[in-house]
C-alpha cells in the first residue's frame, strides 16, 4: 500500500518555499544596492572621518620629477662659424635626444666622442640630473670631466652668483642642484642612497621648513658630509632633538658627517655635540643666531682642543665653507639646495619662468649671525675616545697545598 499527497498540499508548499526563498533574495539584492549608492557610501566615509578625527600630515609631493626637469629656459641657438665635422654633428644629435641615453648606451661612447656630447648637452642647458649622473658614473675618472660647464656665464645670472660664491676657482668636480619645496624629502634620500654609482660626497643646506622627523630621517643619507639647518626652523632644535642626534651619531649613523650647523642652540646642547665628536667624523660646529652673542662668554665649554673660526670665515656661504673643511680628493660634490619655493613645472610663458626661475636661486635667507668651532688637532683628539688594546693581566700564582713536589720526594725522606 502505498501513500500519496494530495496535490494541493505539494503546490501550496512549493510556493511558500519559493515565497520565502525570493523574499531573502529581494532582501539581498536591496541590500547591494544600498550598499553600491554612491551618496551613501560617501556618507559613510565621511561620517567615519569625522569620528576618526584623520588628519593628512602630508606636506610634500612628488609634484614634478627633479631629477629630469632642466631649467626652464628656452633652448638658445648655437652659431658655428666653420664647416663643422662629422663627429661633431653626429655628438649635437646624440645631445639633442639624450633624454633616451642610458647606462648600456654609455657603455659603448668613449671620452673622446663622450666630451663633446657632454659640453652640447651643456650649451642646450639639459644637463639634468639624470643625464649627469650617466655622464659621471662612465667618465668621473677623466681629469677634463667638468660637472658643469666650464664658461659659467651661459648659465642664468641668479645660477652664476650662486655657484661662484659657493665654490672655489676652477673646481670642476662640484654639482650644484636647486630642490624645491614641492619634493618629497624621503625619495630624495632613496635616491641618493640607492642609485649613484660614482663616488661622491654631499652637501646639504636645508633652507626650508621641515620637521624633527624629517631630521631624524637625513641620518639614513650615507654619504652627507655637510649639513646646514636654516634659522627658519629654529623652533624645532631642542633640547630632545640633540640628544637623539648625538645617540645617532654615537650608534654609527651618519658616520660622514663632519661639519654642522643648527640654529639658535644653547651651550649646553653645544657641550653635547662637542663631547659627541669624540665618537664620530665631526670636526666643525656652528651656531646661527638672530642676535650677537660671544662664546668665549660660554666659560662651560671646551675651548682648549677646539677654537673659534675667525670673522672673515663665518660670513662665506655654507657651500664655500664646507669646501675649505671638507677634504674633496678624487670625490664629486653634490651641493643641494633645499629651497622654501616651490617649483611650476607648468608654466607657458617663457618670461614669467625665467623670472620665477631667478627669484628660485636667489639666495634670500633671513639675516642672522654666525659662529663656528672647530678642532685643533682631531687625529689627537678622537685618539682618547678609542678603545686602548689591555695590557696581559697575569694571573696570580696560587700555592697549591696537598701536593708534593715529585722531585723532592727522595730529599724530603733523606733516601738514598
Amino acid at each position: 500500500m502505498t501513500l500519496r499527497l494530495k496535490p494541493s498540499r505539494i503546490k501550496k508548499k512549493s510556493n511558500r518555499k519559493r515565497k520565502g526563498q525570493v523574499s531573502w533574495y529581494k532582501r539581498f539584492k536591496n541590500k547591494d544596492n544600498q550598499e553600491e549608492n554612491p551618496g551613501d557610501v560617501l556618507t559613510r566615509d565621511e561620517t567615519l572621518y569625522n569620528k576618526i578625527q584623520i588628519t593628512d600630515i602630508t606636506t610634500e609631493n612628488d609634484i614634478y620629477d627633479w631629477q629630469r626637469d632642466i631649467s626652464p629656459y628656452s633652448i638658445p641657438s648655437l652659431k658655428f662659424k666653420r664647416v663643422r665635422s662629422l663627429k661633431d654633428l653626429c655628438a649635437q644629435k646624440i645631445a639633442d635626444n639624450s633624454n633616451h641615453l642610458n647606462s648600456n648606451i654609455m657603455e659603448s661612447i668613449n671620452w673622446h666622442i663622450g666630451k663633446l656630447i657632454w659640453e652640447y648637452i651643456q650649451l642646450n642647458q639639459m644637463d639634468s640630473f639624470k643625464i649627469f649622473k650617466l655622464f659621471a658614473q662612465n667618465f668621473h675618472k677623466e681629469n677634463t670631466f667638468s660637472c658643469h660647464y666650464q664658461n659659467i656665464n651661459i648659465y642664468p645670472s641668479s645660477f652664476t652668483k650662486a655657484y661662484l660664491m659657493n665654490t672655489l676657482p676652477n673646481c670642476k668636480n662640484i654639482r650644484m642642484e636647486m630642490i624645491y619645496k614641492n619634493i618629497n624629502l624621503n625619495r630624495f634620500i632613496h635616491i641618493n642612497n640607492n642609485d649613484n654609482n660614482f663616488p661622491y660626497i654631499i652637501i646639504l643646506n636645508i633652507q626650508k621648513l621641515i620637521n624633527q622627523d624629517d631630521i631624524i630621517s637625513l641620518t639614513n643619507l650615507i654619504n652627507l658630509e655637510s649639513l646646514k639647518i636654516s634659522i627658519k626652523n629654529s623652533s624645532i632644535i631642542n633640547d630632545n632633538l640633540i640628544y637623539n642626534l648625538c645617540i645617532a651619531l654615537k650608534n654609527g649613523k651618519l658616520s660622514n658627517l663632519k661639519i654642522i650647523s643648527l640654529p639658535e642652540i644653547s651651550q649646553s646642547n653645544l657641550i653635547k655635540l662637542q663631547q659627541i665628536s669624540k665618537y664620530c667624523q665631526l670636526e666643525y660646529i656652528e651656531i646661527t643666531n638672530r642676535l650677537s652673542i660671544d662664546l668665549n662668554l660660554w666659560n662651560e665649554i671646551d675651548l682648549i682642543n677646539w677654537e673659534i673660526s675667525e670673522f672673515q670665515m663665518n660670513n662665506i656661504k655654507w657651500g664655500l665653507k664646507s669646501m675649505i673643511y671638507l677634504k674633496l680628493e678624487s670625490s664629486i660634490v653634490l651641493n643641494f639646495n633645499l629651497t622654501d619655493q616651490i617649483y611650476d613645472p607648468e608654466m607657458t610663458n617663457d618670461l614669467h619662468r625665467q623670472i620665477s626661475y631667478d627669484q628660485l636661486w636667489n639666495d634670500e635667507d633671513e639675516r642672522y649671525y654666525s659662529y663656528g668651532i672647530y678642532l685643533k688637532n682631531p687625529k689627537e683628539y678622537k685618539k682618547d675616545s678609542k678603545l686602548q688594546p689591555s695590557k696581559e693581566i697575569l694571573k696570580p700564582k696560587v700555592l697549591q697545598r696537598g701536593k708534593l713536589n715529585k722531585k723532592g720526594v727522595k730529599n724530603f725522606f733523606d733516601i738514598k
